[in-house]
């Protein structure tokens, strides 16, 4: 399921669990590197609270691996008391599987490389051939491409729709392009995919957006600063817009919802680099690539003077 969501097949995971012990504490690993690791309770249930909620249980309080929110580790006879005061109730396995399904999004770009990317190029080419031989390596090599599916996979952008992938490279004159401009370039065919993957058809899109002044100073940076790829901005304003989408994203995520920020154009690349490294959940879109065919909704706004925003 999760290589289905990813668009292509995961290599070399491993997940140590001491089973035996308890409380278990287990680690994913990539190749030798422990990416992330946390603490399970086979014997328990995780209670995670709904927005508002603070009444406080009777078990081990906890921040949830996946999501960073407060929650408590509780006696499974507690679970009706539990939800009726508010809280989501998860089995430990489910815990698990969630943590594992977040790492991997997270990493993706990691467990690619190109043998993976040639297994891709050869089941394609079964159904495809001309369109496979008239662009690898003819117009991108194998390792370019493989480059390009990083950079799209570092934002979890599906790469399943191979087809449109390579379709969108025949049409570009690539020659001066860098690979990151050839990303930006293909991404709005594949971000209907990103949202299909996170959210049902029939939801409304709750969208989080930068107030017009905030916008702006973050567009002259970077009009400023053409050719520097992070976000030069003052440190307490950077803390400030993140501690505010943080907020943001716990709130959101306790609803069980996906969060979209949503930024011009020119500056999508800038705040998504800025953001992705502290906020992995965030999604950072420009509006030039919502689809015309989604409702949305904008629900917190970063920078405004709407009750909803923080920052000023």
């Amino acid at each position: 399921e999760i290589s289905k969501k990813l668009g292509f097949v995961v290599p070399g995971i491993r997940i140590r669990d001491d089973v035996e012990l308890e409380p278990s504490q287990y680690q994913i690993k990539i190749g030798e590197k422990i990416v992330a690791d946390d603490i399970i309770y086979y014997d328990k249930i995780l209670a995670i609270p709904a927005e508002g909620v603070t009444v406080e249980l009777v078990g081990l309080k906890v921040t949830d691996p996946s999501f960073g929110v407060e929650a408590y580790w509780i006696e499974p006879a507690l679970a009706t008391d539990a939800k009726s005061k508010g809280y989501v109730t998860v089995d430990p396995t489910s815990v698990l599987i969630t943590h594992l399904g977040q790492v991997l999004n997270n990493f993706a770009a990691e467990l690619i490389g190109q043998d993976e990317v040639q297994d891709l190029l050869d089941n394609l080419e079964e159904t495809h051939p001309s369109l496979v031989q008239s662009v690898v390596p003819k117009i991108v090599p194998l390792h370019q491409l493989t480059s390009i599916l990083q950079n799209l996979l570092s934002e979890s952008v599906p790469i399943s729709d191979l087809q449109v992938i390579l379709t969108e490279l025949g049409s570009l004159n690539i020659q001066k392009m860098s690979n990151e401009d050839i990303s930006e370039a293909i991404r709005p065919k594949l971000i209907p995919l990103l949202i299909q993957k996170l959210t049902k058809f029939k939801d409304t899109l709750p969208l989080i957006t930068l107030a017009p002044d905030l916008e702006q100073m973050i567009l002259s940076v970077v009009r400023q600063n053409p050719d520097e790829k992070m976000l030069l901005l003052d440190g307490n304003l950077a803390k400030q817009i993140l501690q505010n989408l943080n907020e943001a994203t716990e709130k959101l995520s306790r609803e069980g919802k996906a969060i979209f920020l949503i930024v011009a154009p020119q500056i999508r690349r800038h705040v998504a680099h800025f953001i992705k490294s502290q906020l992995s959940a965030v999604n950072v879109l420009s509006f030039t690539e919502l689809p015309e065919n989604r409702s949305v909704e904008i629900v917190y706004t970063v920078g405004g003077t709407d009750p909803k925003s923080e920052v000023e």
